[in-house]
Parts: C-alpha cells; sequence; structure tokens
C-alpha cells in the first residue's frame, strides 16, 4: 500500500522552509545599511576625536580633512595638516575600504554645506569654526546618511537615516 503526504505534512514542511528563509534572507540581503552605519560611526567619531583633542591641547589643534577623491579623510594638526598618531603610532588616516575601514569600498563622503570645503576646525572650547552647521553626507549608491555638526555647541549627530 502507498502512502502519500497528508496536508499536516505538508503544512509543517511549508512552516519549517518559510522559518528558514525569514532568517537567511535578511543575513544575504542588503547590507547597505550596515555599511552606511559603519561608516556613519567611524566619521562622527572622528570628528568627535578632533574635536576633543583640541580641545585637551589647543597650541595642537586637530582638525578632520576629507580626501579629494571622497573616498576617506585624516585628522591632521591644524598648522602643518600633518595626520595625527593613533595610540599604535599609525598615522590617523582612514580610506573606505581599506584598514579599520574594511568592506566600506565604494562608499564616499562630502560635505553637503560647502563641497569645495576639506576641512573642519574646531577651537579651544570645541566650537565648530563655521558660519552654518557642517552637514556630511554618507553615500552607498542611491541610499545615504547623514551627520552634522553643530555650529555653537561643535557636537555631532546624525540627522538622516535611509535604511
Amino acid at each position: 500500500m502507498r502512502r502519500g503526504t497528508t496536508l499536516l505534512e505538508m503544512t509543517i514542511v511549508v512552516a519549517v522552509l518559510a522559518a528558514v528563509a525569514a532568517i537567511a534572507v535578511p543575513l544575504v540581503g542588503d547590507r547597505s545599511g550596515a555599511r552606511l552605519g559603519a561608516a556613519e560611526t567611524i566619521l562622527r567619531d572622528d570628528l568627535e576625536q578632533a574635536r576633543h583633542r583640541t580641545i585637551a591641547d589647543p597650541d595642537r589643534a586637530v582638525m578632520l580633512m576629507l580626501d579629494a577623491d571622497g573616498r576617506g579623510w585624516r585628522l591632521v594638526h591644524t598648522e602643518d595638516r600633518t595626520p595625527i598618531e593613533r595610540i599604535d603610532r599609525t598615522p590617523w588616516i582612514v580610506r573606505l575600504g581599506e584598514g579599520a575601514a574594511d568592506g566600506l569600498d565604494g562608499l564616499t563622503v562630502e560635505r553637503d554645506d560647502d563641497p569645495s570645503a576639506r576641512g573642519l576646525r574646531f577651537d579651544a572650547d570645541g566650537t565648530a569654526i563655521l558660519d552654518a552647521p557642517a552637514r556630511y553626507t554618507i553615500r552607498d549608491g542611491e541610499r545615504i546618511r547623514s551627520i552634522e555638526v553643530g555650529v555653537v555647541t561643535g557636537l555631532v549627530r546624525t540627522v538622516t537615516t535611509d535604511d
């Protein structure tokens, strides 16, 4: 006697496959949001680093300089534009897709408020030296994340997310 599958057995198999797909699809799907979030975090932390180092030692002020190609930035001494050093004595240079920013290749960053401005400086009180808030946009194709540096406070905050 041949035995076929029952409707209950088929329903269970379909439910199990649906559960596996619900877990697997996000793991292999679009990772653009995660990449943008990682780049945003690195840029935001580096802007804060420049601000805090300038507050701590105003005679050796630090600024963030965007690379001309939009694929990275560096923290430099304001007076001579030489990169500052990280704790491991390596220059503080971030290139998207390399080193600590590995996996972020193809992303770009620009200053929307003033595209010709590559640097951002802070004064001894941590105030951004600007006439209007600086707005940085990180792009991954059509998706973007933006952060803004306040004029009066110098604080860095996320202003848009596109997830």
